[in-house]
């Protein structure tokens, strides 16, 4: 977070890009509001949460084994923010719908970017 605040001091920014999402909204605390003042555009990184927030995944769902759904569920491999947002799948099926509507709802971000894959 201190270097995303960082970035709002150099001039000429127009935008900056970071995870944010139901799970982690820690930028909303300060970020948002600075970004907001210095009119800066937040693009909206994983904001599905891998996929977990489209509603179609369900408890049962397998993902291949090179696919970091299976492989950095705890953080193993890279930060565990990056996979579900660090929040255990199971849990955060319960509250998709929900959840889905924050994603689309705020009205601070100039922009998500979903990162579906293949």
């Amino acid at each position: 977070m201190k270097k995303v605040l960082k970035a709002l001091e150099f001039p000429n920014v127009s935008s900056i890009q970071l995870i944010y999402n139901i799970f982690r909204q820690r930028p909303a605390e300060l970020l948002l509001r600075e970004a907001k003042r210095r009119d800066v555009a937040i693009i909206a990184r994983v904001p599905l949460a891998s996929g977990l927030l489209t509603g179609k995944m369900r408890a049962d769902s397998v993902f291949a084994a090179d696919d970091h759904r299976t492989f950095n569920r705890n953080g193993e491999a890279f930060d565990k923010g990056e996979t579900f947002s660090g929040v255990p799948y199971e849990v955060a099926l319960e509250a998709v719908e929900e959840i889905r509507r924050f994603v689309t709802g705020d009205t601070h971000h100039g922009d998500v970017l979903p990162c579906a894959g293949s």
